[in-house]
């Protein structure tokens, strides 16, 4: 394919016209490594050079030694690139890196998710039922000074907008410190750490995606999930329903047993209940129950598959394990029916480790040849 492409450079009052010959050639290329050689995706935390180090126009001293990508550009130290405050500052001016592309788009990701987690979490008007508000009728639902009105009053004080509610307050307390303590649910994790109102309500959702396989804590669920089978009130049942079904789908499906797939199936007897043979049936990953969903994923598949073999998690670098289970073959991102956002995200990033798999296989190659002339 040859293209001409003219530039006309306007420089005072001449005018200088550049003439731009390419020659463009496509092929398939069997080993995409073959051409483009990089470094393996992992850090290293290689000795400091300070030949490695320079100095670029703004003045700051800038040093190389960890760059474990190869690429096909001049060194730095030639090239001399300005650095920007902020992605605004960059403007239309600069080519950006993969690497500003990559956080632009989680940045907006983010905000997207926290939007509409922060609405579907406080209702919008009669277009949007709140999920506050579902939790609020089942508390109504629950029986007075019962535990049951005890655990739920707890979850929903996480608001600060609702006031201590009526209860067993000794209960309530002890439900809450429970839930404190363990930094893995209660902790608020990425941009949910942006706000406190977003540091709130991830405490008051995580409150109600604990899974327990307790004895005492299961009766209190299927007690809870009982009452909301039999509620002609509030039609909790369906609101329930709908809002596994939306983060099954904003994420991903549910890792363990959700108290939806307990009412399904009439189960509210703790006898009646088969932790093993349930999550078996619903090929969930964990025997465990809660009221609401935490989404799988699979990296967090192959690491609960590391742990049951006996792997000290805290001693491995998780990111490695994962990308060469991916090039192993141990892992597959492809994507299912049931597939939420969270894993299309992941399967758009499996031609970095497997180049071979993508339509990015195909190169381009392209010879430029520049004359000057007016």
């Amino acid at each position: 394919m040859l293209v001409i492409l003219s530039v006309i450079l306007f420089s005072g009052c001449h005018r200088t016209v550049k003439v731009i010959k390419i020659e463009r050639e496509e092929q398939e290329v069997e080993n995409p490594l073959d051409f483009l050689q990089d470094d393996e995706v992992k850090i290293e935390n290689k000795k400091l050079n300070e030949e490695l180090t320079w100095e670029n126009e703004n003045g700051m001293l800038i040093n190389n030694t960890n760059l474990y990508m190869l690429l096909d550009a001049l060194p730095l130290e030639e090239t001399n690139p300005p650095l920007y405050a902020s992605y605004h500052d960059v403007g239309f001016g600069a080519l950006p890196s993969i690497e500003m592309v990559k956080a632009k788009s989680k940045y907006f990701n983010d905000r997207f998710y926290a939007t509409l987690d922060y609405t579907y979490i406080h209702g919008l008007g009669a277009f949007v039922h709140s999920i506050k508000g579902l939790f609020k009728d089942i508390y109504s639902l629950c029986p007075q000074n019962s535990d049951e009105q005890a655990f739920v009053a707890a979850g929903l004080e996480f608001l600060t907008e609702i006031k201590e509610l009526a209860g067993n307050r000794v209960m309530i307390n002890a439900f809450q410190k429970e839930f404190l303590v363990q930094a893995v649910y209660s902790k608020p994790l990425g941009f949910y750490n942006w706000t406190e109102e977003l540091q709130e309500l991830w405490r008051f959702m995580r409150y109600f995606q604990m899974q327990y396989s307790e004895k005492d804590k299961l009766t209190i669920l299927l007690s809870i999930g009982k009452l909301i089978h039999e509620d002609t009130l509030y039609n909790t049942e369906e609101r329930l329903k709908e809002v596994i079904y939306f983060y099954s789908h904003l994420t991903n499906p549910p890792n363990g047993i959700t108290l939806v797939d307990i009412i399904e199936r009439g189960i509210f007897r703790i006898d009646d209940l088969n932790l093993t043979a349930l999550s078996g049936e619903l090929n969930r990953s964990l025997p465990l129950v809660s009221l609401l969903s935490i989404s799988n994923s699979p990296e967090a598949l192959l690491f609960n598959k590391l742990n049951t073999r006996g792997v000290d998690l805290t001693t491995i670098d998780l990111m490695q394990v994962f990308i060469e289970a991916i090039q192993s073959g141990e892992v597959d991102l492809s994507l299912k029916p049931d597939s939420g956002w969270y894993d299309y995200m992941v399967y758009a990033l499996e031609t970095l480790v497997l180049p071979k798999r993508g339509p990015e296989n195909r190169r381009s190659f392209i010879r430029v040849i520049i004359k000057n002339g007016c």
